[in-house]
Parts: C-alpha cells; structure tokens; sequence
C-alpha cells in the first residue's frame, strides 16, 4: 500500500495558501491545488482503502502494490 501525503485530523485548510504535497525526504513538492484530487487525504481515506483491500472485495487481487495518491504519481495538471 502506497499513500500520499494526508493532512492530520487537527490541521485546518482554511489558510490562503493551500498544503504542500512533500517527498519522503520531507522536500515541499508542488501545492496539492495542482493534482488531480486537489488536497491531502484524510486518514479516514487511507484506513478506507486499506479496509477495502484486506477485504473479500479485493479477493482477487494479489501481488500488486496498490497505490492511493489523488493523482500524485501522475504529477501536477498542465
């Protein structure tokens, strides 16, 4: 399971300039307004996902790395 960067239940969006989306380094990328899903998962999402794929709706799947990123891995929308 690979996920993106998640904003933490206590934070606020409401500042003017929107969250980075950072690297594993902790480098600021682009700002999350520039990807497909344009924001931070919640942990809800990822725990959502994960859910999903430990269940019997996944049953079929099996080596593979699933991957939950609101676009990230496709980089910023032109």
């Amino acid at each position: 399971m690979a996920s993106s960067s998640t904003t933490p239940p206590t934070s606020t969006s409401a500042s003017s300039r929107p969250p980075l989306a950072h690297g594993p380094d902790g480098t600021a990328l682009v700002p999350v307004d520039d990807f497909a899903i344009p924001r931070n998962a919640t942990p809800e999402e990822i725990a959502d996902f994960i859910l999903f794929a430990a269940s019997d709706q996944a049953r079929f799947a099996t080596g593979a790395e699933f991957v939950a990123d609101g676009g990230f891995a496709l980089g910023p929308l032109a």
